[in-house]
């Protein structure tokens, strides 16, 4: 009887889902496709969303891509409001000391974390051979597609030493704080 009022209650909350670099062009459109299935569901508070930023400049960019503006007076102005017309939570998380709490924050609470990234990593199979796989970062080869997946033992990621240093710094605070509040993740490789 306990179990299943947990349940009511449970569906009784929104889902929420936190994205992280929401500013970003796959970020802008993952935000803005949660939102529509938010509206086509039926209901206002199926669905709560949580953007995260590195930085005002980031924010104001996205306000800017999802809820348009208009130049009034020559002062650029917004159509909608992030939170109050679109229902979107947004989080600016600096790159700094703070950066943890800021993360722990955004993804307190949260069921589903969508983490995106500028990295740009590389997916290549390990293959096994005698030896074993050659790295030690390796990932489930569920991230592979099936045709590659058969003959490997795993996943080497790759990220390119400067360009992606500081992203990938990021993406691993992410995962931190991810892991610390226990939110669901699924890796997917297109």
């Amino acid at each position: 009887m306990l179990f299943l009022f947990a349940l009511l209650v449970r569906d009784a909350t929104p889902l929420v889902v936190t994205v992280t670099h929401a500013a970003g062009r796959m970020g802008v459109s993952v935000v803005g496709q949660l939102r529509e299935i938010g509206q086509l569901s039926g209901e206002d508070e199926e669905l709560g969303i949580r953007a995260v930023v590195r930085s005002e400049e980031e924010a104001s960019r996205l306000k800017l891509d999802l809820c348009g503006a208009v130049l009034r007076n020559g002062e650029l102005r917004p159509l909608l409001d992030l939170k109050d017309d679109l229902g979107i939570d947004l989080f600016i998380v600096e790159d700094d000391a703070h950066e943890q709490n800021g993360l722990a924050t955004a993804f307190a609470g949260a069921d589903v974390a969508v983490l995106l990234s500028a990295a740009h990593a590389d997916f290549s199979p390990a293959g096994g051979g005698e030896g074993g796989p050659k790295s030690a970062s390796l990932l489930p080869t569920s991230l592979l597609p099936t045709s590659m997946a058969a003959s490997a033992t795993g996943v080497n990621v790759r990220v390119p030493p400067l360009s992606g240093a500081a992203a990938a710094r990021r993406l691993g605070a992410e995962v931190c704080a991810w892991c610390a509040h226990g939110v669901y993740m699924q890796c997917v490789y297109p």
